[in-house]
């Protein structure tokens, strides 16, 4: 079994690689040659990634982001979207280029997300992240690291923010709550604001007790596409909203 998802994985970087060099080249979507040079950097960092020593679970995550990535490329290709013209895939003296760089980040932190609802939003990030050149790769490793880092639950409160702009949480920020769920997502709410050292700053206040999308929880709202974030589990989050307005 593990030597099978090795295999796919190997497999997955000769497609993946050679279908995106192909496809951009193909499409000018990039400079000559460029996309031939972009799809070996991302080929080789899958295939690195597939001769480490992670187990069949942990394989099967980097698939499943993969998957997820390149379906998002490919469907943003085929829509128009021209691939970002600044120095993202360029080869450095000093090792892989940037977009290299991330896409491994980005498999190794979803290998070890147990929150695995949170990979597809992963993914996505990774992917959006290609035409999206007003993002240096600087604030992408540290975006990419605040997703690691929040829970599923938060993705859905800036999924929620995301959706309707603006939220009261007055009730929420009462000193105390006896329902322990409601409790801790108060915290998970508080964790996103800018308020102090550690916290997110993907949430600012729009007033004393109303929340709303930062300009860096604006990005990974789109980058992380979480306008598309499950139905059911934001109906979920209103829900649990819904109690501690009662």
């Amino acid at each position: 079994m593990e030597e099978n998802a090795q295999r796919q994985l190997g497999l997955a970087a000769d497609l993946i690689g050679t279908a995106a060099g192909v496809f951009l080249d193909q499409k000018g979507l990039v400079g000559s040659g460029i996309g031939s040079i972009v799809g070996v950097g991302i080929a080789g960092v899958i295939k690195e990634m597939a001769a480490r020593a992670y187990t069949l679970r942990q394989k099967n995550r980097i698939r499943t982001a993969l998957d997820i990535a390149q379906e998002r490329i490919g469907t943003q290709l085929i829509a128009g979207h021209i691939v970002r013209a600044d120095d993202f895939f360029a080869e450095r003296d000093l090792g892989q280029s940037n977009g290299s760089q991330l896409l491994e980040s980005t498999l190794v932190k979803v290998s070890t997300t147990f929150q695995e609802k949170k990979i597809r939003h992963i993914g996505l990030f990774y992917a959006n992240l290609i035409f999206a050149d007003y993002i240096s790769a600087e604030t992408a490793h540290m975006l990419l690291s605040q997703l690691e880092r929040m829970s599923y639950r938060q993705y859905a409160l800036l999924a929620l923010l995301g959706k309707v702009q603006t939220l009261d949480v007055e009730r929420l920020r009462r000193p105390s709550h006896e329902d322990p769920e409601l409790a801790a997502l108060k915290r998970e709410e508080m964790d996103l604001h800018a308020s102090d050292l550690g916290t997110g700053g993907l949430i600012e206040g729009d007033g004393p007790w109303v929340d709303k999308l930062s300009t860096l929880g604006k990005v990974i709202f789109d980058l992380a596409g979480l306008s598309e974030f499950d139905a059911d589990d934001l109906a979920k989050l209103c829900e649990q909203l819904s109690f501690s307005n009662q």
